[in-house]
């Protein structure tokens, strides 16, 4: 992770280039919504991994309720993006990273993308810089690190193990997707030593940037392997044998998980005269014999047990692209590979 001084300097050249100052761009920051308690920059600019074309992204603080939609400016020639958020949103994520599992369960895809977004907004702010601020809000940001390191460790671990499972129930009958799940895998498991090691600043195509900059570039080799995923059927059996032993080197994973499967937010459901009917844009879909095939439970879940146990009703859903599978945490995260277990 870089320091302030360093992150500082980063923004300042990427300003000094277009005749503005730090000064220019706080001064984009309003007081509709009453004196701003912390303000920070927190994208890729002040990570020193954007480029000519990005945007600066402002976070402030404020006591008030505001939506959660970016303000964009261009007054100062170049894209600035403010996000103004509520006091409540920071009571909200010290109660999230104070739990445990955190966010439990994602059974669906929108509780996947909730969590999503609370994620990327707590790893930029646990590696953003800050601007200006009252010494309360300031030590409450320098208080975001270590506990969001756990939190990004636990969350980047459960979504590789979603990913190979994903790839596992895929690899006989669609080899190429099950590929492309086992690299989202790899990635996942790599994010996790980014972020052991303090790179917390969450977007998929600065992984590689993270490693190279010293977060952990022992695994830069893996990093290119995962990216040059196959094309033909039989190079992507030799890609899934190679992924399942480099995952194994990485994380030490369930190898039969509890798993929960729930219908896309896209598919449709229909009972007609004792049957289901199940579609996916009119376009790919199921029928079956009985009328209670698929109903969601309260949560969401369609199905649960072990990945190793899918029923062919299940296994059915899952090949047909209708469900969203998640992973179920009874058992507790992972535990990442150290030492000579690696």
């Amino acid at each position: 992770m870089i320091d302030h001084a360093t992150s500082h300097a980063h923004l300042e050249a990427f300003l000094g280039r277009r005749g503005r100052t730090v000064t220019d761009l706080t001064d984009q920051v309003a007081d509709s919504f009453g004196e701003p308690l912390l303000v920070v920059a927190a994208g890729s600019v002040q990570q020193g991994f954007g480029n000519e074309e990005s945007d600066v992204d402002l976070l402030v603080f404020v006591d008030a309720q505001v939506t959660n939609i970016p303000i964009s400016s261009h007054v100062l020639g170049l894209p600035v993006d403010v996000n103004y958020l509520s006091t409540d949103w920071a009571r909200a994520a010290d109660a999230l990273l104070a739990g445990e599992p955190w966010d439990g369960e994602l059974v669906t895809r929108s509780d996947w993308k909730d969590s999503l977004r609370r994620f990327q907004r707590l790893g930029r702010l646990a590696v953003s810089l800050p601007l200006a601020g009252t010494a309360t809000w300031r030590g409450w940001l320098a208080g975001l690190a270590e506990p969001v390191t756990e939190y990004a460790a636990h969350w980047w671990t459960r979504e590789c193990l979603r990913q190979r499972t994903a790839a596992r129930l895929r690899r006989d009958t669609d080899p190429l997707l099950a590929a492309q799940r086992y690299c989202d895998a790899g990635l996942a498991a790599l994010e996790v030593a980014a972020a052991r090691a303090g790179e917390l600043y969450v977007g998929a195509k600065w992984i590689e940037a993270k490693l190279e900059r010293g977060a952990a570039p022992e695994y830069l080799d893996a990093y290119r392997f995962l990216m040059a995923t196959p094309t033909t059927a039989a190079e992507a059996k030799r890609y899934h044998d190679a992924a399942e032993e480099l995952l194994d080197s990485l994380l030490h994973l369930p190898g039969d998980p509890v798993v929960q499967l729930a219908l896309m937010p896209d598919v449709e459901r229909h009972e007609i005269r004792g049957r289901t009917l199940l579609h996916r844009w009119g376009m790919r879909g199921l029928e079956s014999r009985s009328p209670d095939f698929a109903v969601p439970a309260a949560n969401g879940a369609v199905w649960r047990g072990p990945a190793g146990a899918l029923d062919g009703d299940a296994a059915l859903l899952v090949g047909q692209g209708l469900v969203w599978l998640s992973v179920a945490d009874a058992d507790g995260p992972a535990e990442e590979r150290k030492g000579e277990d690696a």
